[in-house]
């Protein structure tokens, strides 16, 4: 009898570690960046009297010098999948996390110029680049307007989030480690676009490619609907005013809650929790998997060779429930603001991008 407990013990071991390895050695792969690599500036020639790129032409270890390093911001035992998504988004994903470290696009003037947009009525769908494993669902967001700035830890408690409840409630104070009393306000969570749908302009269907999984992370609403938004929308008329004509390239990020010395944060049907896996006070609840970033970033970018410029812009704010908590900043002082040690450089193709003398505030 005791051989064959051990042998059954054997064996589920063994297919817990080959699913777990397969998952993490070799199905979180995407299919590559080559397909969107206009979205990095100087990658492809910009044919400026026709107002087209040309195709890259070059191989992926070319294309690599070009990509903004951002993989670093991973959980270091994550795999980081490079994903083109239909609209040519391009995405630079944390697959233990399941949230993208960057989301990529290029907008001609004729795009981010364009009139007559509306946001479309659709829902998120998940991505066919990577496995359902790797990526967040609808179940992940179930009953979101819900949501209290409380979060479960590894030792059954539940906690009172300080810094949520802080922004929540216009700067009051709550000691450490309080629990999460009954009748907490609400603080809702969207499924806060990376790339957002209103960059999508002037291409049919790209607004509407935008809503995918591998283009999410969980999002507090007040910030998402508010100034995130409007600096969203600020973004673009920026590029009117500054551009002049030349493309713009974006570039979305997230420093993940794993990263550096942030407090963790996993977000899932259950609400918030300080650990990744399933609750063990909300029964019955999906586990908690997708990280909620720490902070959300916005960088762009537009060079001419004729006339010849340079200008960029940036902007980033902690993932909060306040309204009012998005900032522009230089891109030389955008990752000292967000807790990153070294500057990141987002334009490795273009070093220009990264002058202060070229900065125009949003």
């Amino acid at each position: 009898m005791r051989i064959t407990h051990r042998i059954h013990y054997l064996v589920w071991w063994l297919n817990l570690y080959s699913i777990c390895f397969s998952k993490i050695e070799a199905q979180c792969t995407g299919n590559g960046l080559l397909n969107c690599a206009c979205n990095f500036i100087n990658a492809c020639k910009y044919d400026a009297s026709n107002k087209i790129f040309n195709k890259f032409s070059g191989s992926i270890n070319d294309l690599e010098k070009f990509i903004p390093n951002v993989k670093s911001f991973a959980t270091p035992t994550s795999q980081v999948a490079e994903i083109c998504e239909p609209g040519n988004i391009g995405i630079i994903y944390d697959c233990k996390n399941l949230i993208p470290l960057a989301s990529t696009l290029v907008l001609t003037a004729d795009k981010y110029g364009a009139s007559g947009y509306r946001r479309p009525t659709i829902n998120f769908e998940g991505s066919l680049q990577i496995r359902d494993d790797f990526q967040q669902n609808d179940m992940d967001y179930k009953d979101t307007s819900q949501r209290v700035p409380c979060y479960e830890t590894l030792s059954n408690q539940n906690f009172i989030e300080q810094k949520w409840y802080r922004a929540l409630t216009n700067g009051k104070v709550v000691s450490n480690a309080q629990p999460c009393p009954p009748g907490i306000t609400k603080s809702p969570i969207h499924r806060g676009h990376l790339i957002a749908a209103s960059y999508g302009r002037g291409i049919p269907d790209r607004s509407e490619q935008t809503f995918v999984y591998t283009n999410a992370v969980p999002q507090f609403g007040k910030q998402n609907s508010g100034s995130w938004r409007i600096f969203e929308r600020n973004l673009l008329k920026w590029a009117i005013n500054n551009c002049m004509g030349a493309p713009l390239h974006v570039i979305v990020g997230t420093i993940p809650s794993t990263y550096g010395t942030n407090d963790w944060r996993f977000y899932g049907e259950a609400g918030f929790s300080n650990f990744n896996g399933p609750s063990n006070i909300f029964f019955g609840k999906s586990p908690y998997r997708v990280n909620v970033p720490a902070f959300m970033w916005t960088a762009a970018c537009c060079h001419s060779a004729s006339p010849l410029f340079t200008k960029s812009t940036a902007f980033f704010a902690p993932n909060e429930p306040g309204r009012r908590l998005v900032r522009s900043v230089k891109l030389s002082g955008l990752f000292f603001v967000v807790g990153v040690p070294a500057a990141v450089n987002l334009f490795p193709g273009m070093p220009s991008c990264n002058d202060d003398g070229n900065y125009i505030q949003i």
